[in-house]
């Protein structure tokens, strides 16, 4: 007797029971909020960047010279740190924990603030290497990159909630 499709069936039932699903798209949906101007960050500001791909994919219509927005995401007090996190029997560092911070705000045209000043931040662990300079400089870009999505995603899941 065979072992091994009663084996991989087991595991694919063990994994669907424990909740594990893969990493998708946000179901998240910004249609019919209106305009929304984004103020505070830099044009080529990677967060910015990010925080505009994202409003695109939810739907949200953004602002631009011509239209007038009916809300303004306002975006300051953003913070990039980088800690040493732990050291090695040397005294050289082996981790560092990277920062990435803002506040933000909701206001809309008519005065109202449905979304008062709110600190988002994220964190994530960096290792660093003696060698491989390249390789780690490169890795702390991905991970702040991956940082600024995360904070993207944070405050459009909290621009839905308002709706």
């Amino acid at each position: 007797m065979n072992v091994r499709p009663l084996i991989i069936c087991l595991l694919f039932v063990g994994l669907s029971g424990c909740g594990f699903q893969l990493r998708g798209e946000n179901d998240v949906t910004l249609k019919g909020f209106g305009v929304i101007a984004v103020a505070g960050l830099d044009l080529h500001d990677p967060l910015y960047q990010s925080l505009q791909r994202q409003l695109v994919r939810a739907g949200a219509r953004l602002s631009s010279p011509d239209i007038a927005p009916d809300w303004q995401l306002r975006v300051g007090d953003r913070r990039s740190t980088r800690r040493v996190f732990s050291v090695d029997a040397r005294n050289k560092s082996v981790e560092f924990e990277l920062e990435e911070s803002l506040g933000f705000s909701l206001r809309g045209k008519d005065g109202a603030t449905p979304i008062e000043r709110q600190r988002l931040r994220s964190l994530r662990i960096s290792l660093n290497p003696e060698i491989q300079v390249l390789g780690r400089n490169r890795e702390e870009a991905m991970l702040r990159a991956d940082m600024h999505q995360e904070l993207a995603e944070r405050i459009i899941d909290r621009l839905n909630a308002v709706r």
